[in-house]
């Protein structure tokens, strides 16, 4: 596992560091962070000038990432200790969730929301798998599942644990070539219906990465050439390689994973 060293907010308050690509570590001193200390399962921690909170998000250099759960470390000397569990928007839920016609609202997604992320299926490419997590309200898990059923390519729901559920709908079959071109990273050879759905989706502007990564702009890929540091040949798709974290079974897998070393 990588040992990378992102923020020190305040050397008495919060060391963060990632190690691994779903789980962050963090260690701060006792009564320093407002959070529920009866408990190991924590919704908020809250310091001065930063607030971690499971359902939003924290930026770690120019990637964001969605905080899935926080785990407290028992026993860590003076000061206490957190895992937390992340996982970034991936390449299904920024370029095919869109195709659904699902309105963010729906799907309660952003900052808050219960939403986490949508998934390829290896058993069956006209499926999409989205992962929510259960509301600790009632109400706010029976009021998602009205809206979601209610969508005509709704199939079926899921738990995966008590924490978490998901939802699978049916891919219209006119995104059939879109879905083959996705799995190989052609993502500027998208269609333009789903291209223009994709971007009022995510409310996209020319100069964004995703506008970039769509239509192999010359902006986005000087940009890219200055951060890879390398030289990047035009006409190049300018999106990352699709790989196994798309699908849901490598993602239930590796949730297990990621659960049974925080304990």
């Amino acid at each position: 596992m990588s040992h990378r060293l992102f923020s020190i907010y305040n050397a008495r308050i919060l060391f963060l560091k990632q190690i691994s690509d779903d789980m962050l570590e963090i260690e701060y001193e006792k009564n320093l962070a407002d959070d529920n200390l009866y408990t190991d399962k924590i919704i908020k921690l809250k310091f001065k000038k930063i607030i971690l909170e499971v359902g939003s998000t924290i930026q770690i250099f120019s990637e964001v990432f969605n905080i899935d759960k926080i785990i407290r470390i028992p026993n860590l000397n003076s000061k206490i200790g957190c895992k937390i569990i992340t996982s970034g928007i991936n390449r299904t839920t920024q370029f095919l969730l869109p195709s659904l016609n699902i309105k963010k609202s729906a799907l309660s997604y952003g900052k808050g929301g219960s939403f986490i992320n949508a998934f390829l299926n290896k058993k069956n490419d006209m499926e999409i798998h989205i992962l929510f997590r259960v509301s600790t309200m009632f109400k706010d898990n029976i009021f998602l599942l009205r809206l979601l059923e209610e969508c005509h390519s709704y199939i079926d729901n899921y738990y995966i644990n008590k924490e978490h559920v998901i939802y699978v709908f049916k891919i219209d079959d006119e995104y059939i070539n879109d879905i083959k071109l996705l799995k190989e990273s052609k993502y500027s050879k998208l269609s333009s219906n789903l291209k223009s759905k994709i971007l009022s989706f995510h409310n996209i502007e020319h100069s964004d990465e995703l506008y970039g990564i769509l239509y192999k702009t010359e902006l986005y890929r000087k940009e890219l050439e200055k951060k890879l540091i390398t030289d990047i040949p035009v006409g190049c798709e300018l999106g990352e390689v699709i790989n196994d974290n798309e699908y849901i079974e490598e993602y239930i897998d590796k949730h297990k994973e990621l659960t049974s070393m925080l304990f």
